[in-house]
């Protein structure tokens, strides 16, 4: 490629040859999402022989360190970049072989359905691609496959990479047997997988998913990640007993509190409740209800008593129902009382009635 002229009187005084290797160098390093953001930026400002030389190594390796560089990158191949129309038009198709993209919480969704899609609208761009690669920061394989069925990658791309770096514990992270659920074989041009920093149960997504591996790249092997998924479902299963018994013994503590509380609530009840609080606690809320509670609470008092002389004392609850069964006598004599005057007074007026017939 044919190096830009300067058009600084102040440009470095080095080989071009020189320069292009410390920009090509540098590009290639693994730079934070900021280091990389600024370097893309101030490559642009120097002169125009360093913006040439980074233009190239920027088009041969394309970096999207977050989602607004994805959008530019769209913008670029679209030719709706006046910059690169310019200066480099058509550079990333003949250069371009690989993309790496970087996810992190802040650096947004990664978009890459609408990467495939303008693959699939454009399939004679990037004819030198051959490699997707993703750098996830404490990201799991749903970054890159939003949904579980993948998005299908040009053919042309045969190598895979994905690089995961963690913030958290290492052991937890490394040990999580959790799956993201890809397809057997949704992954079928990739020939050469290079996994690090992977979770067992996203390793084991991933080779499911492609299914005609040739060359297989990780910081595991093949019988480690075995023995890992083993470790791992080991913790899952030690984690589940332990929630399972945090939850048994809550469960335990809410039932004793309930508990007290109806034994505070039974005995404030015995001490001092009113007749109304009586008969709602044992559910006679209408006039009719008592008679039929009644039998009831007469017929639980039989069975308190028969476990007393078994020796089975509960104090508590017997005073309780013997005071229910005074409230609602008591309420019961009430309503005989106002049906008896009821009737009398009804009785009176029909005499009434008829006397007052009979002087006319």
């Amino acid at each position: 490629m044919s190096v830009l002229p300067s058009n600084s009187s102040h440009s470095l005084q080095f080989p071009t040859e020189i320069l292009e290797k410390i920009v090509r160098e540098y590009w290639a390093l693994p730079l934070s999402t900021r280091e990389r953001v600024l370097f893309m930026r101030d490559s642009m400002l120097v002169n125009s022989t360093w913006m040439s030389l980074y233009m190239r190594a920027s088009c041969t390796d394309v970096h999207i360190p977050n989602s607004r560089y994805f959008l530019r990158l769209l913008n670029i191949l679209r030719g709706d970049s006046a910059i690169y129309n310019t200066f480099a038009p058509g550079l990333h198709d003949t250069f371009c072989r690989s993309i790496t993209f970087r996810s992190d919480h802040k650096s947004g969704p990664l978009g890459m359905s609408a990467m495939i899609q303008f693959f699939s609208e454009n399939i004679n761009r990037l004819p030198h691609l051959r490699r997707f690669s993703f750098e996830l920061v404490d990201q799991t394989l749903e970054a890159v496959f939003p949904t579980c069925t993948p998005i299908p990658f040009p053919p042309n791309i045969t190598t895979l990479e994905v690089f995961f770096y963690h913030s958290q514990s290492t052991e937890d992270a490394l040990l999580d047997v959790q799956p993201w659920g890809l397809e057997t074989g949704s992954l079928p041009s990739i020939h050469t997988l290079r996994v690090y920093g992977a979770s067992a149960g996203d390793m084991g997504d991933l080779l499911q998913a492609c299914n005609h591996v040739r060359v297989y790249d990780s910081d595991v092997s093949l019988p480690e990640l075995r023995e890992r998924l083993a470790r791992g479902m080991m913790l899952k299963a030690q984690r589940f007993e332990h929630r399972m018994k945090l939850m048994s013994d809550r469960f335990a503590q809410d039932i004793a509190q309930a508990m007290l509380n109806d034994e505070i609530g039974m005995k404030r009840l015995i001490d001092e409740g009113t007749d109304e609080e009586i008969l709602e606690a044992v559910g006679a809320h209408r006039v009719g209800d008592v008679s039929g509670i009644l039998i009831e609470l007469r017929s639980e008092l039989a069975i308190l008593l028969a476990k007393e002389q078994r020796g089975e004392v509960d104090t508590l609850a017997r005073g309780f129902v013997e005071k229910a069964i005074r409230v609602c006598e008591k309420a019961v004599r009430k309503s005989w009382i106002r049906r008896t005057a009821s009737r009398v007074m009804s009785k009176i007026s029909g005499i009434r009635a008829d006397m007052k017939s009979k002087s006319k």
